[in-house]
């Protein structure tokens, strides 16, 4: 039986601005592809010494590489690096999708114009945060949980260049306080209104019934009654009053129940929260976003709400050459796709594709489409 914990399901990333860059040129959050285009260049313009849009990478072949630092360009053509597809039964792969060829041809027209990071596809997160604090740094895809610790780096470097920070060095919790130099948005959107965001598989862990049970009904109807809100709030959050209150109609946490030192409660006893005894299903714990500070909790919502949101369409299926090939079909689209944007004949999209295929590609759609129809019933 699947479940899934914390906020459930759903994508994990946002597209993250400098505010008081954007407010300084007297420009909105973009929607579509063609304000963010135009705002780049015009902070370009204003801003020669900052980068318009960010991006690093992982291990070539491995999940966040350089070419998904633009998953927000990939998307507004309606494609993403690595997602499988199906349609009445026939499987495809955004990576050998025509508008692919499209979306790597605008991002090298993005690059040539200096709107991308010369360095995108060799440096590591680490050096994009340095950029990030010492103000050179526009725009970047980021992860939800990010902006928080950034917006106080940056809001600390500012302070130090005006001499304001205090003598510790440090600056108070913020996490509860609105973001201050950063600004979020989700998707933008392509010429059609459309986007695509890749999100994780709708389900990551798993219960199970042991085949020695004696009465599986029995445990089952357990489970279900869990399912109810009121049981979902008592296994996950604890006692209203003791655990959590209702504050305005919102759920608050209550922090000092626990001696920190200790972690037991004012009767010895030891006490947590966010059980996975029970998990509530596939939507996650109720009143998740609640239990979050401010910053965190926006940031999350924004992405888990991105509506062009889609999940793998090969997840759950069966192919024995994806297992045994997919890491080298992965490698060699970073590799070429990563050439293409820095300047590389488009024709050599044309060539990945062809090799994809004959690589193992080909066989891993057969494999899907017979699993799917097994998995279907047809």
């Amino acid at each position: 039986m699947p479940y899934q914990g914390g906020p459930g399901a759903g994508y994990r990333w946002n597209l993250v601005l400098r505010k008081d860059y954007l407010e300084s040129a007297g420009a909105q959050v973009p929607k579509t592809l063609h304000e963010y285009d135009n705002l780049l260049k015009k902070i370009k313009a204003a801003k020669p010494d900052v980068i318009p849009l960010g991006g690093y990478t992982a291990q070539i072949g491995q999940q966040k590489y350089a070419n998904n630092s633009f998953d927000h360009i990939f998307g507004a053509f309606g494609v993403t690096p690595g997602y499988f597809t199906e349609k009445n039964g026939t499987f495809s792969n955004y990576d050998i999708n025509p508008k692919m060829k499209e979306a790597l041809l605008y991002l090298q027209k993005m690059y040539a114009e200096g709107l991308i990071d010369k360095e995108f596809a060799t440096i590591k997160e680490e050096q994009l945060r340095a950029k990030l604090f010492s103000g050179k740094l526009f725009s970047w895809m980021g992860w939800w949980s990010t902006p928080n610790d950034y917006d106080t780096q940056v809001e600390t470097n500012e302070l130090k260049k005006t001499g304001k920070l205090a003598s510790d060095g440090k600056l108070p919790d913020q996490s509860f306080q609105p973001l201050k130099y950063l600004t979020l948005t989700d998707s933008i959107v392509g010429s059609d209104g459309k986007a695509v965001a890749p999100a994780g598989a709708p389900f990551g862990q798993m219960h199970a019934i042991s085949a020695k049970t004696k009465d599986p009904k029995k445990v089952l109807s357990v489970i279900e009654n869990s399912l109810s809100l009121e049981n979902q709030m008592l296994t996950v959050w604890g006692i209203e009053g003791e655990d959590y209150k209702i504050d305005n109609g919102k759920m608050k946490l209550i922090t000092d129940l626990l001696d920190p030192k200790t972690q037991q409660d004012k009767n010895g006893n030891f006490r947590g929260v966010q059980s996975y005894l029970f998990a509530p299903g596939l939507k996650g714990w109720p009143r998740y976003l609640e239990s979050l500070p401010l910053r965190q909790s926006q940031a999350l919502d924004v992405a888990i709400n991105n509506k062009f949101q889609i999940t793998d369409a090969s997840n759950y299926l069966d192919s024995p050459t994806k297992i045994a090939k997919l890491v080298e079909l992965n490698t060699m689209r970073d590799s070429v796709f990563t050439q293409i944007i820095m300047g590389a004949d488009g024709k050599k999209f044309d060539e990945f594709v062809e090799k994809w295929k004959s690589q193992g590609g080909t066989q891993i759609l057969s494999e899907l489409e017979a699993s799917f129809k097994k998995k279907s019933g047809k």
